[in-house]
């Protein structure tokens, strides 16, 4: 954490508190798209074999936003104040193809070239990079290849922020990671998560990344394979006995946000353009609704209710891969245990580590690691609700 935070954050500080205020200023809730420029993980290797070193930067990069936040006061979760949303790119070497023809280009799964980002077609309207030579010439690209596809470079206001070291992982790092993962070759192209996804903050977030993170991108030579993202969100039946139940979000405004930013992050097209058909299902039997939307690059995502910890991953034998919590590990063995029951293939479970404002290199006093639990905790996050509707009614 000492070397992300030297590298990053003194730029998220000052473009969150930018954004923070523009929020308060305008009444409008602010979205900040922050790309990653992060150079190691983005080859034609399984994502089986990235996923450990992708959900390490990607917790540890979340845990400092939400530290971040904590300490300035800025709101990010439940889209009250700046809603922020992380992806990663490739910046494109000079001597890489300039590829102008975007027609064949999909741009999914959370990993995106510099050409994408330029050819994206969402209203921003700031650009803000580091005031070093690599922001710069960053900075200089995607205003050329902006051009290059259409829009006026002069329409969006560039600003520079403070720019940190460099964050390069370890040699010894990299070694570590080959060694350990280089039998894993596995390609998964039907993923699934399991949650309850109420009132979806930080936490939620970097679950439902990493799921499309373990989810094969899609590239030319396979261009026709189907891809399938399967995402339990837990039923209503089952929450009646939760804290402050009366916020407590509906199933259908629980796959409504899980589904926003589900497409958010895994697209770059908005999710009209790129929606090819979606269906709305409840099963005649079991009452269990679902969401079947269709991707016109192939994907398929569906949103299922659940009434156990099992959902799809025992009723769909092509599932491959299940991503869990570090919370909800057992599940993934409980999972696999009734699936070789049934004599199926055992899925591959990915594991993506909790949140954290303890992380070495950080100086969070006691306060700022309860603040920055609360804004990781639905529970919290529903008491607060709850408190804040209490005392507009006692005026």
């Amino acid at each position: 954490m000492i070397e992300l935070r030297s590298a990053y954050e003194s730029a998220l500080t000052e473009t969150l508190q930018l954004a923070s205020q523009a929020s308060k200023s305008t009444s409008t809730v602010q979205t900040v798209d922050i790309a990653v420029a992060f150079e190691e993980f983005l080859d034609d290797s399984p994502r089986s074999r990235q996923f450990p070193s992708l959900q390490g930067f990607m917790r540890q990069f979340y845990s400092l936003l939400c530290i971040i936040c904590t300490e300035r006061s800025i709101d990010i979760e439940d889209g009250n104040d700046v809603i922020c949303r992380v992806s990663i790119f490739k910046a494109l070497e000079s001597h890489e193809e300039v590829i102008l023809n975007i027609d064949h280009i999909h741009p999914e799964a959370l990993c995106f070239n510099l050409h994408m980002l330029a050819s994206c077609q969402r209203p921003w309207q700031h650009l803000l990079s580091v005031n070093d030579e690599a922001g710069t010439s960053l900075i200089h690209d995607f205003l050329s290849f902006r051009k290059r596809y259409g829009f006026n470079p002069e329409a969006l206001n560039v600003n520079r922020v403070q720019a940190g070291t460099t964050y390069k992982i370890s040699a010894r790092r990299q070694a570590e990671v080959s060694a350990i993962l280089s039998g894993i070759n596995k390609r998964h192209y039907s993923v699934a998560v399991g949650g309850t996804f109420d009132h979806l903050h930080a936490g939620h977030k970097l679950l439902l990344a990493m799921t499309g993170l373990a989810l094969e991108p899609i590239i030319m030579r396979e261009a026709n394979k189907r891809r399938t993202l399967t995402i339990g969100i837990t039923g209503d039946a089952l929450l009646k006995n939760k804290k402050f139940v009366e916020e407590l979000q509906d199933w259908d405004e629980r796959q409504k946000g899980v589904a926003e930013f589900v497409v958010s992050v895994l697209m770059l097209d908005s999710s009209a353009e790129a929606l090819k058909s979606s269906r709305r299902v409840k099963d005649t039997v079991s009452g269990a609704r679902s969401v079947q939307d269709e991707y016109k690059s192939g994907l398929q995502i569906n949103y299922v209710e659940i009434f156990d910890p099992f959902g799809p991953t025992i009723t769909d034998k092509y599932i491959s891969a299940l991503v869990v919590s570090a919370e909800t590990r057992s599940g993934g063995k409980a999972v696999n245990d009734s699936r070789v029951e049934k004599e199926w293939p055992p899925l591959e479970v990915f594991e993506v580590g909790v949140l954290s404002a303890s992380n070495e290199g950080t100086d969070s006093t006691n306060e700022t690691e309860n603040e920055f639990n609360e804004k990781i905790s639905s529970t919290a996050i529903r008491e607060r609700i709850c408190l804040h509707r209490r005392e507009r009614r006692a005026k």
